[in-house]
């Protein structure tokens, strides 16, 4: 765990945030970041083509107190990201922080992640930072303290989820996976890596950014000790048509991109989503039509048929 340390640091952080249909939660998170101890950010705010207009007081409060860029289209949770991130790259940011828009932050949360970065032993090696993240509607109740690839199925899972926090997860430790809801990237890193994978749309990038970063020698750091709260699927619904489509597809996709041993992999998650959809927690129509774009190598946004 990172101590305190008196002395600010000073390196620049650009905040980026995609807003789809949720002004009121990135007003909300905004508001929150302009309480943090960090001394030296830029907060960018990707409109990721969203079809709810922000009220007049919502983008008025949006424009006053960051940078507001507006997508046409919806991009993606990876486009939306580059888009930020190509925008801010013109200040020559030391790094890039990507957040989740439905999020609220502890005050010194940005402080420890650059603190474990730059107390990292060898941090040209280190990807990017990741903290706690605790759901919103129960701030004790932990949703991601760390995780980890499974490399045999190509599943990510989660460290600590659902367990009370009694502090016991506020260490630092290096992962194999890091949730796209909160990353400290370096900006040399996105020089070497590149920007996110747009093939996915929604889901499972976060996956594959992971899967990049570790194959080209890097490391993934969680810091325990910085801490946001998470408004869980505030987006997307869970168990959602649009949720279980891109996650079927995607993790087809994950599974033919980095498991060696595709076959046996893909044939263990199909088999799971059949059997959750019989149980009732998937939809037949989601299941079906991720195969077959996925047969049909249709990346991307799907295109619903009118």
């Amino acid at each position: 765990m990172i101590k305190d340390n008196s002395n600010q640091l000073k390196a620049l952080v650009c905040i980026i945030l995609v807003n789809y249909n949720g002004f009121e939660d990135t007003v909300e998170c905004v508001k929150s970041l302009k309480k943090i101890t960090y001394p030296n950010v830029k907060i960018v705010v990707v409109d990721n083509g969203s079809t709810e207009k922000a009220t007049s007081s919502q983008y008025l409060f949006l424009k006053s107190n960051c940078y507001f860029i507006n997508s046409k289209d919806n991009l993606g949770f990876s486009g939306g990201n580059n888009l930020g991130i190509k925008y801010a790259s013109s200040w020559a940011p030391d790094y890039y922080l990507l957040l989740n828009n439905d999020t609220i932050v502890e005050p010194d949360f940005l402080d420890k992640l650059v603190m474990a970065y730059q107390c990292y032993p060898d941090n040209d090696k280190l990807g990017l930072v990741c903290g706690k993240i605790k759901f919103y509607s129960q701030p004790n109740l932990i949703w991601f303290a760390g995780g980890f690839i499974d490399y045999k199925t190509g599943d990510t899972h989660h460290i600590g989820y659902m367990d009370q926090d009694y502090g016991q997860y506020d260490y630092s430790k290096e992962i194999t996976f890091a949730t796209g809801c909160m990353w400290l990237i370096p900006n040399q890193v996105i020089e070497e890596v590149g920007l996110l994978s747009e093939e996915y749309f929604l889901y499972c990038e976060d996956t594959d950014y992971c899967w990049r970063l570790l194959n080209a020698g890097f490391q993934i750091l969680y810091e325990g000790s910085a801490c946001i709260y998470h408004k869980v699927s505030a987006s997307t619904v869970e168990g959602s048509y649009s949720q279980t489509y891109y996650m079927l597809r995607n993790g087809l996709y994950i599974i033919d991109k980095y498991i060696q041993n595709s076959f046996w992999a893909k044939t263990y998650f199909i088999l799971r989503k059949i059997r959750k959809t019989i149980l009732g927690r998937m939809t037949w129509k989601a299941l079906g039509n991720a195969f077959f774009d996925y047969f049909r190598k249709n990346e991307g946004k799907r295109k619903e048929k009118s």
